[in-house]
């Protein structure tokens, strides 16, 4: 059974009991149908119509907050990170100054001598 079927049955059974129910249920009905009638208007019927929200959405929710502020903090971390990192031109200025310094081969192999250029180069 399709929904248009289901639908057309629902609606003969209820317009045979129409026919029933007293006056009094009847004016009710009709009141309470103007009243929602009222309440929905007139609004666009075309075959594009979109139905109006019941009631309006807040933008700034839960569900539009936690991913704007996730996308916030890591386009942040990114930027600082980027920040942080060295440039290529630090590196080939520090390049430059140990291989123009007057050291023994041996101090290049020596396990301080990166503690050491780590230490020299935040100095300066």
């Amino acid at each position: 059974m399709n929904p248009e079927n289901l639908a057309e049955r629902i609606v003969r059974r209820l317009d045979e009991g129409l026919n029933d129910l007293p006056p009094r249920v009847v004016y009710r009905l009709r009141l309470a149908r103007d009243a929602a009638l009222a309440r929905q208007g007139a609004g666009d019927t075309g075959m594009f119509a979109v139905p109006a929200p019941s009631r309006p959405r807040p933008l700034l929710n839960a569900r539009v907050l936690v991913p704007l502020f996730g996308l916030v903090l890591g386009i942040s971390a990114a930027i600082y990170w980027e920040q942080q990192a060295t440039s290529p031109v630090e590196l080939a200025e520090l390049d430059a100054q140990v291989l123009s310094d007057e050291l023994p081969v041996t101090a290049y192999l020596d396990q301080g001598f990166e503690v050491w250029l780590s230490s020299h180069h935040s100095t300066e």
